[in-house]
């Protein structure tokens, strides 16, 4: 029971240290943009779903680990996976990247719901991941 612990705990560290360096980026990027005198709305919106969105991407790695066992098709199907939710996220109109510059230049119709949809999205893959946990090899 002690080695299940031991890997989710493990698992955890490795999104929670993507999530943050996502956070770091998105931050020096805001305020890169900041110096050069370019004006941000929504400056804590943007740095929540910059930190969703990464959340997203390293649970769905994680997933795709803990679902396949091998590295190369594990990588492939995340890979695979990735580009077509990129595609059809941003053809429907809903992508991160579209949202996130939409809360940046301050569209009225863009707001933190548009931010909680994707983590309702992150929530899910997470518990899903919490579930599958077991199955991960270190």
């Amino acid at each position: 029971m002690e080695a299940l612990s031991t890997r989710k705990r493990f698992v955890d560290a490795k999104i929670s240290a993507a999530v943050l360096l996502a956070f770091i980026q998105a931050a020096a990027w805001l305020g890169l943009l900041w110096l050069n005198g370019t004006q941000v709305h929504n400056a804590g919106w943007v740095l929540g779903l910059a930190l969703t969105a990464a959340g997203i991407t390293s649970s769905g790695a994680a997933l795709s680990a803990a679902l396949l066992r091998d590295r190369e098709r594990a990588q492939f199907v995340y890979s695979l996976g990735l580009l077509a939710a990129v595609a059809v996220s941003t053809l429907a109109g809903f992508s991160p990247l579209q949202t996130i510059a939409r809360l940046a230049i301050g569209d009225p119709y863009t707001n933190g719901w548009s931010v909680a949809g994707f983590a309702a999205v992150l929530v899910a893959l997470w518990l899903l991941l919490q579930r599958l946990s077991r199955r991960l090899a270190i």
